[in-house]
């Protein structure tokens, strides 16, 4: 590039040439995203006072503020012979040098300011003060100009800014007069806010000088007379004459993004904190210090737990529960995201199933619903409703009555398929079903609600609403593993990962690639019963097709209708990648291929005129085995269990918990010599076919010519850059 188009780039988007390339691509990047910009009314001094206002309603005096006082040193204080004694740290502050002592200190200057305070133990901090004396700092002034009235609205500006290159360089001409209600009201402006050599010119003069030289600019740029008789006032701060900021803002220069950042945000024995914009990668911005202090807060507001269960729903509170029981010491915390993703209303169950480990679960499971409803004082069928039975079609009956004599499993009964298009059945069609009496629906709706209840009153559990996983790793001194979210952290002995629609992408954090597939299927059709079919007893039910269509209803609820859902038909039907790439919007095909099966099907049953359509969709995940893993997650030492759960998996909630709470409490299944033992094989994640094994990666051919890969990238990263910049 010429000088000349380079001193362009440099005047009109104020551009350092001598600092960090990423650093200004990054600012850019903030810019281009238009942000929306704020501003308290009344002045920022407002949040200060409110903040010391809060400090002073603490109870106890725990919160003190002490003004017009300096920090002289902060000393790390520790007794090597006594580990008991927890370490702490004396503060010196003031001109009498007088001593404080804290548990622990969090230094919130700016690096130039943290540079003059006297750290010690001194080995401990040579790092430190490395990083603070090396990082770039840059200094800034604004000047402001009050007017009796806004002159520059008559040339039609309204907000913005000006670029000059006279000394005042940038003229931001919002109102920050926020109580003007015309044009005759008062109103001023940034006259001047600049950066870098810009504001060293202005830190060098007096204010009398800087307010006088800046409104002669101000003069000249608009080529006005009369705007010296509108000015009112003039303010004038200079960040790098600061006596506390001694600075404006962190600018790295080339390499100390590499060099020097994780450093400036390092803790000292996790006892001296630091914080600031320039510990964040968002420089010159109030978000960057936020973004800092985040880390700190992070670190005080973290609780310690036995057992932390990452989402699960009515799943994870039912084991929640269990854990509970089985280890009343232990404390417990249930992770629930915010999930948009309508829930199941209704789930069916069926004591046998078309495997014979998920049928002898079934029959384990069954006085466990019982349990349930009389834990939660409700009378029999509430949560797990028999009373019409269950009904299946498909082309596994055979295996399951075979299931049904083997596990001595009562009222089991076949129906043929004379029976079944005999017009004697809620259902017409020609082949054979299965009917168990002991088998329904749950209502997970009144499900969800009773348990939360349960867990309410459980005092070594408590539930953290809308708070997302994000990562977790194992603490390295220690056994423990720590968690982070999207509001903050925590520790716990042992996790248990129950993601349902997020299985795949949270496990492939923790570098297991399941083979699991994620599905988006439309919400219940509902149809009004017809009059005539009184004489008809409505089961629970559901169909499976030779080509795969899965299809399940569910008796008539209060207001006479039936509902009717899609299952997952993993020939027909695509998989989504991500719960992110929920479309929420029901593929018709879908739906029509199961309005014309109902039609052929359910036709005296039902009225199929008017349905009522769905407008929503929800998520269901499957094993490409369709079975479910409860196991630990490979590569953890059994800190961290996994259950998949899906649609199919609701009905076995109390069975599930019961295993998933074994599996925290007796560190494997070897010891386990009743009816689990002989079935939590089949819930291993090593089962083959479950696991996704990666590609051998090819030998390179030759050495890599990292010179020329070095010059790529930067030639990529510049241009970007400056394309961000012509956008601009």
């Amino acid at each position: 590039m010429s000088r000349g188009a380079i001193d362009f780039i440099s005047l009109m988007y104020n551009v350092d040439m001598q600092t960090s390339l990423i650093e200004m691509v990054r600012s850019t990047v903030i810019l281009t995203l238009n942000p929306e910009y704020s501003q308290i009314d009344g002045g920022f001094y407002l949040l200060t006072d409110a903040f010391e206002r809060n400090c002073k309603n603490v109870p106890d005096g725990r919160c003190k503020i002490y003004t017009n006082t300096r920090v002289k040193g902060v000393h790390y204080i520790e007794n090597p012979n006594n580990s008991s004694i927890r370490p702490w740290v004396r503060l010196v502050i003031g001109e009498n040098s007088t001593t404080i002592r804290f548990d622990s200190v969090i230094v919130s200057t700016t690096a130039r300011a943290a540079s003059l305070i006297e750290f010690e133990p001194r080995s401990l901090f040579i790092d430190k003060y490395r990083a603070l004396r090396q990082l770039h700092y840059d200094c800034a002034t604004k000047i402001a100009h009050s007017f009796s009235r806004p002159f520059w609205r008559a040339e039609n500006i309204q907000g913005g800014y000006s670029i000059t290159d006279l000394p005042i360089r940038f003229v931001f001409y919002n109102n920050f007069n926020t109580t003007a209600n015309s044009v005759n009201d008062g109103a001023f402006i940034l006259t001047s806010y600049v950066w870098a050599t810009d504001a060293l010119l202005w830190s060098a003069l007096s204010k009398d000088q800087t307010c006088e030289k800046s409104l002669q600019d101000l003069i000249q740029l608009h080529n006005r007379s009369d705007i010296r008789s509108l000015v009112v006032s003039c303010e004038v701060k200079n960040w790098c004459t600061d006596q506390y900021a001694h600075g404006a803002y962190a600018l790295f220069t080339p390499n100390q993004e590499t060099n020097l950042h994780d450093e400036l945000g390092t803790s000292i024995k996790n006892i001296v904190h630091f914080t600031g914009e320039h510990i964040s990668y968002v420089h010159r911005w109030i978000e960057g210090a936020i973004q800092s202090s985040m880390r700190v807060l992070m670190f005080y507001q973290e609780e310690d737990f036995d057992v932390a269960i990452i989402d699960g729903g009515a799943l994870g509170l039912a084991t929640a529960l269990n854990l509970a029981k089985k280890a009343k010491d232990k404390r417990i915390v249930i992770l629930q995201r915010e999930d948009d993703v309508k829930p199941l209303e209704l789930a069916p169950f069926h004591l046998v199933n078309e495997r014979y480990y998920l049928s002898k679960l079934g029959q384990l499971v069954l006085p466990m619903w019982r349990e349930l409803e009389k834990e939660a004082n409700m009378s029999p069928n509430s949560l797990l409703n028999t009373l019409n039975g269950f009904l299946y079609i498909g082309q596994s009956v055979s295996d399951m009555i075979e299931f049904c004599r083997n596990l001595s499993v009562a009222n089991c009964t076949q129906w043929s398929s004379t029976q079944m298009s005999s017009g004697q059945s809620f259902i017409t069609v020609n082949q054979p079903g299965l009917h168990l009496s002991q088998s329904g629906f749950i209502n997970v709706t009144l499900l969800n609600t009773v348990l939360r209840i349960l867990v309410t009153k459980t005092p070594n559990i408590l539930i953290r609403d809308k708070e997302t996983f994000l990562s977790v790793q194992q603490i390295s001194d220690q056994s423990r593993m720590h968690i982070t979210t999207d509001r903050g952290s925590l520790t716990a002995d042992k996790i248990i990962f129950l993601p349902g629609a997020f299985t795949k992408t949270m496990m492939n954090t923790l570098g297991l690639n399941l083979s699991i597939n994620l599905y988006e299927l439309p919400s219940a059709v509902h149809f009004r019963r017809l009059q005539s079919s009184s004489n008809l007893t409505v089961s629970t039910w559901s169909f499976v097709s030779a080509n795969g269509d899965y299809y399940a209803g569910f008796p008539q609820d209060q207001s006479n209708y039936l509902r009717v859902e899609p299952r997952i038909n993993p020939t027909t039907m695509l998989t989504i990648n991500s719960p992110l790439n929920r479309t929420n919007k029901p593929d018709q095909q879908i739906i029509d291929r199961m309005l014309t099966w109902v039609g052929q099907h359910l036709s005296q049953t039902i009225d199929l005129t008017n349905p009522i359509m769905p407008t929503d969709t929800t998520l269901d995940s499957m094993l490409s085995d369709r079975g479910f893993i409860l196991d630990y997650v490979p590569g953890f030492e059994q800190k961290l269990v996994l259950g998949t759960d899906s649609w199919s998996s609701i009905q076995y909630i109390p069975a599930f918990a019961e295993i998933l709470a074994r599996l925290i409490l007796t560190n494997g299944s070897s010891t386990w010599s009743d009816d689990y033992g002989s079935i939590i094989q089949d819930f291993s994640v090593n089962i083959n076919g479950r696991i996704i094994q990666p590609e051998p990666t090819p030998q390179p051919n030759g050495v890599a010519n990292t010179k020329n890969n070095t010059a790529l990238i930067f030639s990529v990263l510049l241009s970007i850059y400056f394309l961000l910049s012509v956008d601009v």
